[in-house]
């Protein structure tokens, strides 16, 4: 496994960033003629910054992927390369609030991940190699659509909504990950067009007792006000 260099990525393509737009700045200050350099920012500047964003996002997606190595790889790098990798091992239990009315309990030895997008709330890996991410979105479809869409580059495999009411709904899945099979379980709170998805995955562990890891989650991590 990498020490992981999405920071320094992030970093070059910020300053790239800034770069650009400091030369457009001053080109456009000045009194000078047109120079071929002055052109080029010109015309350029915006698909400039467009590709930065875009790196910048594939970089922050990379990061994001850093999870689903195994616990024992994780905590086997020094406390540099998991910073890097927006990595924290918790050494005492977390109350992490997830929305105005509940909380989640995030224990201890966990590794939790600093680092989100646009949909991810949360993600963080128990010791026993099962990998947990939180995702919200704003979505007037059902929930094998919105959750297709996020797992969108993971050639996503849904076996079968396992339970369904008018608030809260669940799939057993399966997905690709470094060409590992990956087994999930997902539960979908929505309320209108507002979702939450709390996704178990595991190379390691069965549907069935990821399905029992969520039951117990629900139990014994989410709080209410």
């Amino acid at each position: 496994m990498t020490n992981g260099s999405s920071w320094r990525s992030l970093l070059s393509i910020l300053l790239l960033v800034i770069a650009v737009i400091r030369l457009v700045v001053t080109c456009s200050k000045s009194d000078a003629a047109p120079t071929p350099l002055n052109n080029f920012l010109e015309e350029n500047s915006r698909e400039l910054m467009e590709a930065s964003i875009r790196s910048a996002k594939m970089s922050q997606e990379n990061s994001n992927d850093f999870l689903y190595h195994s616990y024992h790889s994780l905590d086997s790098l020094s406390e540099q390369q998991q910073r890097q990798n927006y990595v924290t091992k918790l050494s005492k239990d977390s109350l992490v609030t997830i929305d105005l009315s509940s909380k989640i309990v995030v224990e201890k030895n966990n590794f939790i991940q600093n680092n989100h997008d646009d949909t991810l709330r949360m993600a963080f890996k128990t010791p026993k190699d099962v990998t947990i991410f939180i995702h919200d979105l704003e979505s007037t479809k059902g929930i094998t659509d919105n959750f297709k869409a996020l797992k969108k580059n993971c050639q996503l495999k849904i076996d079968k909504s396992t339970f369904n009411t008018k608030s809260f709904e669940t799939l057993s899945y399966s997905i690709s990950k470094e060409n590992k099979k990956v087994n999930g379980f997902v539960l979908g709170f929505h309320k209108k067009e507002y979702w939450t998805f709390i996704e178990f995955e595991s190379t390691k562990a069965s549907k069935e007792n990821l399905k029992e890891a969520a039951i117990q989650f629900l139990i014994n991590n989410v709080k209410g006000k």
